[in-house]
């Protein structure tokens, strides 16, 4: 029995996420119930998938278990939980078919009576919660999850970079997928031709209704708070076979519902992708002859995240200031501000901060660009913002909100307001589909 405790300080932002406390209070239930129990402590916020990582290699790496079984800290397991995962463990052991396995059940909605009917059957695993995992599974899928962990290996989990993510879903034949670790995962599992199987019994309760992935309101919304846990009573625990049909019917719909999720053309955008098109087809901002394209690293509104990579096009640029609003008590994120083009010269700049108004000035001194058509890259600290809330690209860190960009160039001096921006979100969406 292992605890991976993840740390509640985070290098990555140089802030405290938690409470330490509450770190404490975990490191101390655990020893108090599992006296015998081993324990890796992170020094720094390793974030979800480094530490299931982290715990991965533990169990098959170090210690070459022939299987392991993993939870995380909101799912509450009923008391035959572990039994009844072993049943299926034993199974998976036995069939290679078989890539995972849990006992939270298939519909985490169904009613008891429903499952008394169907207390032996198997169903498709959802989520990987409370999961059981084979040495050798995890072995061949490693080989393809591998360049994900790389990828991801330097930054926040949830400030993960989507490009390079993007960059080995089409090198796997796949659109946009989302970005999660678990996606990646289960995809890799489909494509060696392993399923994940559930019990039709709901064994355990999630309780994760606030976090990385989930609202209170999401949480209701899927019936999570109306989870009935099947009770067995003293009943043996039996469970069918995996079947020759039921195997072939789970592989092709979870290949349907893994890979037809896409990323919504924002998250696209903030990634540079609609910079691989034809310039001339996107929208842009034009005034005395300087063209602005919308910013990579931009939300809805001009806020902006901690790199934010502004396109141009336009002769005998000069100089560019930038006068932003931040958020309140986000004046040390501008403690390191770097400008630059894309290709990491250097752009001089002076940084002015008002902090009764909550404002930053940055002016530039642009050397010649590498042509016309060039970016200028804009660079902060990374802060975890008064904006992280909710789900998804909601709890994306913003650092910075655009009032004004005066460009001198060639052909003149143009000033660009937030809504000459703004508004070019919607035909940028539009042309990168």
């Amino acid at each position: 029995m292992w605890l991976f405790q993840d740390a509640a300080y985070s290098s990555y932002y140089d802030v405290v996420k938690t409470d330490p406390k509450l770190i404490d209070e975990c490191v101390e239930i655990f020893h108090r119930i599992f006296p015998q129990g081993k324990m890796r402590r992170s020094s720094s916020n390793l974030g979800i998938a480094l530490n299931i990582d982290a715990a991965e290699q533990c169990a098959f790496v170090e210690h070459d278990n022939e299987a392991a079984i993993f939870f995380e800290d909101d799912l509450v397991p009923s008391p035959r939980y572990i039994e009844i995962l072993d049943r299926l463990i034993e199974q998976a052991l036995g069939d290679e078919r078989i890539g995972m396995v849990s006992a939270y059940g298939s519909n985490v909605v169904v009613t008891v009576e429903a499952q008394e009917r169907s207390k032996t059957a198997l169903g498709r695993m959802h989520h990987n919660w409370g999961f059981g995992l084979t040495r050798r599974h995890w072995r061949e899928r490693n080989e393809l999850v591998r360049p994900y962990i790389d990828a991801i290996s330097l930054v926040d989990y949830s400030d993960r970079p989507y490009l390079p993510i993007y960059k080995l879903w089409l090198s796997r034949g796949y659109g946009p997928l989302p970005s999660n670790q678990d996606l990646f995962k289960n995809v890799a599992t489909n494509e060696l031709g392993r399923v994940r199987i559930s019990t039709a019994t709901v064994n355990a309760k999630y309780i994760g209704e606030e976090g990385e992935h989930y609202t209170p309101d999401l949480y209701n919304s899927i019936g999570f708070d109306k989870t009935e846990i099947f009770d067995y009573k003293n009943d043996a625990v039996e469970l069918d076979q995996l079947s020759a049909e039921k195997y072939e019917k789970f592989l092709e719909i979870d290949r349907n519902a893994l890979t037809s999720r896409k990323m919504p053309p924002l998250t696209l955008i903030q990634s540079g992708l609609h910079l691989d098109l034809d310039w001339a087809k996107l929208p842009c901002a034009e005034k005395s002859g300087v063209k602005v394209f919308f910013p990579v690293g931009a939300m809805p509104g001009m806020w902006m995240k901690s790199k934010v990579s502004i396109p141009f096009e336009c002769k005998g640029i000069t100089r560019i200031e930038i006068v932003a609003d931040i958020p309140k008590g986000e004046i040390s994120s501008f403690n390191q501000v770097s400008t630059s083009f894309p290709g990491g010269e250097t752009i001089p700049h002076d940084l002015t901060i008002n902090e009764a108004q909550t404002m930053i000035t940055i002016t530039m001194t642009v050397p010649e660009p590498p042509s016309e058509r060039f970016a200028v890259d804009i660079t902060t600290l990374p802060t975890l913002s008064p904006f992280m809330k909710g789900t998804g690209a909601d709890r994306r860190q913003l650092v910075w909100k655009l009032r004004t960009m005066t460009v001198e160039a060639g052909s003149g001096t143009a000033t660009f307001a937030n809504k000459d921006l703004a508004d070019l979100l919607s035909g940028t969406e539009a042309a990168i589909g």
